[in-house]
């Protein structure tokens, strides 16, 4: 049996954070990422498996880091610490994070920058700038199973991985809606989570452009904007959402956040040897 006592607490617990600022669609904040990784190590921990302990031992070995405390959830967070903190692994990673599909036509390999390899002898976390979630999962988790792999390059793998399974299950990484991954919207296997993930955002998150009355639409919108920063958004409309789409909403948010933390730890348990 799971430990799910401790897995509904910490799931709730991220919920109320994750709810804390619902005025702005945003992509799954630092606690989304903490919580999924959180599920995914109680799970390990209570079926007594192997994993546990070396996913301590590799974390352990992570000596140089000072962005992250480096328990499985901070380290969650380590690929988007990288991405604020650093302008070269900005640069280098930011379409890692996730995978566009478009809204009237998913098409995966398009939405992946046709697919790339990795360049001849290139590790994971030294590929193409354009390359998209779901091959960086499969990049990563090949390199964590491969026991030649440089433990460098291996802690890296954990890192981006710890973030990635969380990403791959934030509808707002997944599809195209031509709004910055939900921050120009104001409101009162790999490839088949994408999919999934995908479905939540069309069906779900965006459900509100079409199930909104034009009238429930309330006077433009300007987000705050970061000195020295520009405006991504400018004056969006600003719906008005009832109760029924929070609930939904809130629902979706519980079952992604469960599914992320199950399936990275299975992720994790095949794949660290």
């Amino acid at each position: 049996m799971y430990r799910s006592h401790s897995c509904l607490a910490t799931l709730c617990l991220a919920l109320m954070l994750l709810l804390l600022t619902p005025a702005e669609s945003r992509a799954w904040s630092a606690e989304g990422h903490m919580i999924v990784a959180l599920v995914a190590d109680r799970l390990l921990q209570a079926q007594e498996s192997p994993t546990q302990g070396k996913l301590t031992e590799l974390l352990a070995s992570d000596k140089s880091n000072s962005w992250t405390k480096t328990d499985i959830a901070g380290e969650a967070t380590w690929a988007d610490a990288l991405r604020e903190k650093s302008p070269e692994g900005r640069a280098a990673t930011t379409k890692w994070h996730y995978v566009k599909l478009d809204s009237a036509n998913p098409d995966l390999t398009k939405a992946c920058f046709g697919k790339p390899a990795l360049p001849s002898m290139a590790p994971a976390s030294h590929g193409l700038q354009d390359d998209c979630v779901v091959d960086k999962i499969d990049q990563f988790a090949k390199e964590l199973r491969d026991p030649d792999t440089f433990p460098g390059e291996r802690l890296m793998a954990l890192q981006f991985l710890l973030n990635f399974v969380a990403d791959i299950h934030d509808p707002l990484n997944t599809i195209e809606h031509k709004d910055q991954e939900g921050r120009c919207v104001a409101l009162l296997p790999p490839a088949d989570w994408a999919h999934e993930s995908y479905n939540v955002a069309k069906e779900v998150t965006y459900s509100f452009v079409k199930d909104v009355p034009k009238d429930a639409i309330g006077s433009k919108y300007a987000f705050p904007v970061r000195k020295g920063e520009n405006d991504p958004c400018g004056p969006v409309p600003a719906y008005s959402v009832d109760a029924t789409y929070r609930d939904r909403a809130l629902a979706a948010v519980k079952e992604q956040l469960a599914k992320a933390g199950v399936r990275l730890a299975f992720l994790l348990r095949e794949n660290l040897q």
